[in-house]
């Protein structure tokens, strides 16, 4: 829950200390008065069966008050639900340095795995589409809504080979999607771009049309892992695909091992194929004060607990 105004929230415990004080000190003078001018055993024995009843007017009448100072501050209920006309494009990493297997038993393979947990999470009637690329880009799958043929599409995946570019993929995801909605592109690289297109322009032309990019960067830094068949290390560049992604206002998730790309993608089903709405409770609040505060009054009228 969130507040559109929370300095109202400061109201509260003011006007509920002042309520439960006056209602306190206003039974207090009706005990007084009741001794004054009766027996004093029997108003104890009055007053005493009569406590849960004050307790319950004590109760309504302190959420009739506090609920407007509640509604006042804007209280807003924050919804998940699954977005049905979205579409996202996955975008693998099939370059050579993905065989290397200090993810077991190859970051290629851990990224299939999570590719098909991905599609298996996604709320039906999104549409995924599916784009690998090495020392070029390559659509494999259009826009499909059938879990079973986005299912067939990851395992179309080509296996690992060549160079990387990452401009050219974000490109390309970019003309896969429709031109309105909900739309997202998850990037997963193992590798630094070193073919084609620039990234930081791919991404800002992404901002540019509102469509946003979560980047997952798989394996780690500097680990001294060779691409398999070559003398090239099997580096990454983290803080490149960070950037990438907060240009469009996604997110950058680092992977170390198949357990933290599996939950990652799992994650990113929420992120990529759900919608946040707001419900407005301040309405409501007002009106379940203002209905709690009148049936005190009333309650307490009628069983005489008010002069």
């Amino acid at each position: 829950m969130i507040f559109a105004t929370p300095v109202f929230l400061l109201l509260l415990p003011i006007l509920i200390a002042g309520v439960a004080y006056a209602f306190r000190a206003l039974l207090g003078r009706r005990q007084e008065n009741a001794a004054a001018y009766g027996s004093l055993a029997f108003a104890r024995s009055v007053f005493a069966r009569n406590r849960p009843l004050e307790r319950l007017l004590a109760g309504f009448l302190l959420f009739g008050v506090a609920a407007p100072a509640f509604a006042l501050a804007g209280p807003r209920l924050l919804v998940h639900m699954p977005s049905h006309e979205g579409a996202v494009v996955l975008c693998v990493d099939t370059s050579g340095s993905m065989a290397t297997p200090d993810i077991v038993p190859t970051r290629a393979e851990a990224a299939s795995h999570a590719a098909h947990l991905f599609v298996q999470n996604l709320p039906e009637g999104i549409r995924v589409g599916i784009v690998a690329f090495s020392s070029q880009a390559n659509t494999i799958l259009p826009l499909e809504t059938s879990r079973e043929v986005i299912d067939e599409g990851v395992e179309r995946i080509p296996s690992p080979n060549g160079a990387t570019a990452i401009g050219d993929a974000l490109l390309l995801a970019e003309e896969t999607l429709p031109k309105t909605g909900q739309r997202a592109i998850v990037l997963l690289t193992d590798g630094v771009n070193n073919r084609g297109s620039d990234p930081i322009a791919a991404a800002q032309d992404l901002a540019l049309h509102h469509i946003t990019l979560y980047t997952v960067g798989i394996g780690t830094q500097n680990s001294g892992e060779m691409v398999p068949g070559t003398e090239e290390a099997a580096d990454s560049d983290p803080e490149a695909l960070r950037e990438y992604a907060e240009l469009t206002g996604g997110e950058f998730f680092p992977v170390k091992d198949a357990d933290e790309i599996a939950s990652t993608f799992l994650a990113l089903t929420r992120k990529t194929a759900w919608n946040t709405k707001q419900i407005d409770l301040a309405l409501p609040s007002a009106l379940a004060g203002a209905s709690s505060l009148l049936l005190s009054m009333l309650a307490g009228l009628a069983f005489g607990r008010f002069p």
